[in-house]
């Protein structure tokens, strides 16, 4: 079982992917 600090990075490191990757996935969507 994966240990609660672990998991929080892996959250944290998504949240972050997340919010770079979506406002250029929005705009490519809203270009089309």
């Amino acid at each position: 079982m994966p240990s609660r600090k672990f998991l929080e990075a892996k959250t944290r490191a998504w949240m972050e992917l997340l919010k770079a990757e979506l406002p250029a996935a929005l705009e490519r969507d809203a270009g089309k």
